[in-house]
């Protein structure tokens, strides 16, 4: 008897061994109505749950600090393991940084320095105004 290894949940196995992922693909028949052709072919970059669980038990499945999780089936069993990345960092495996979270997140870290130089630029009109405001009232004792 020859080890044979078995495809995960949408996938179907191949004349090679090898599993391709499957997916219904609706057509309509020569009356207009919706035919389902099961079994076709989509994109071919399926990672193994067991390769991808291997990875992150060793610390490197999820690159840039981005955390493994599991997608269970309904029965409980794991059939994907999904990266959740940091931001500014996206990917399959957190490998790509998006410039537009990373300038958000520059901009949201730097909003509190902002708001303190704000605060006494605010609180120094606020003097300048109370000065003026005293010695407009008080021009004729100055005199």
């Amino acid at each position: 008897m020859k080890p044979q290894c078995l495809c995960p949940d949408g996938y179907r196995k191949e004349k090679d061994g090898s599993c391709a992922p499957v997916e219904d693909i609706l057509e309509d028949d020569e009356h207009g109505k919706p035919l389902v052709k099961k079994n076709e072919p989509k994109d071919q970059s399926h990672v193994g749950v067991a390769w991808m669980k291997e990875r992150c038990l060793e610390g490197d499945g999820c690159l840039n600090g981005g955390q493994c999780q599991d997608i269970k089936n309904e029965h409980g069993r794991v059939v994907k393991i999904v990266c959740k990345c940091k931001t500014p960092y996206e990917g399959l495996r957190c490998e790509r940084l998006n410039p537009v979270k990373a300038l958000a997140a520059q901009l949201e870290a730097s909003a509190t320095p902002l708001w303190a130089t704000l605060f006494f630029i605010l609180l120094f009109l606020a003097f300048i105004i109370a000065a003026f405001i005293y010695s407009y009232r008080h021009i004729e004792d100055i005199k």
